[in-house]
């Protein structure tokens, strides 16, 4: 409903990022699939909408009942349709969870190093935590055990890594 207010020409646009480099659509999308916005975290009132405020639809879903939260594209969020301060997203959306559930769990899909999403305070319960409780890590994990495995790395590029390169990966990222 926000998003549709938005392309109307409501006040909802500055919740989006908006603009002539987004071609044809005019806006900024996941991956440039229309049906996917991208939330412009730079405006504080994105966070009151979509995260913090008490029918945002992160906190009105864990009090239904859900066990918490994954993120698509996890590092994709941020100000301005970039990444910029997707670390501080993420943890006011721990927080945002945490005021519902505490044992909510919140997960991440990232296709680069993970490590800063586990990284940083739960400022909520005062421990040591970034903005996930867990990520899915494709760089760490699934892409080089799937080159192993195929001898094909992502794009069709025939490869051939030993089984001490896929381990000394893993244990690096993990």
């Amino acid at each position: 409903e926000a998003f549709q207010k938005a392309l109307a020409g409501g006040p909802e646009q500055a919740l989006y990022t908006f603009g002539p480099q987004f071609g044809k659509t005019g806006y900024a999308a996941f991956f440039g699939v229309r049906t996917l916005p991208k939330i412009d975290y730079s405006s504080p009132e994105a966070y009151e909408v979509f995260l913090e405020g008490p029918d945002s639809p992160v906190r009105k879903w864990i009090r239904f009942g859900a066990d918490g939260w994954r993120l698509d594209v996890a590092q994709s969020m941020g100000d301005d349709a970039t990444d910029i301060n997707n670390l501080e997203v993420h943890r006011r959306l721990r927080d945002a969870v945490t005021l519902e559930n505490p044992d909510a769990y919140v997960f991440g899909e990232r296709f680069l190093d993970a490590e800063m999403g586990l990284q940083g305070t739960d400022h909520v319960r005062n421990i040591p935590q970034g903005g996930e409780d867990g990520v899915m890590n494709y760089q760490g994990f699934t892409s080089p055990i799937t080159d192993w495995l195929s001898n094909v790395r992502v794009w069709n590029n025939a490869v051939n890594i030993p089984t001490e390169e896929v381990m000394e990966v893993m244990w690096e990222t993990y």
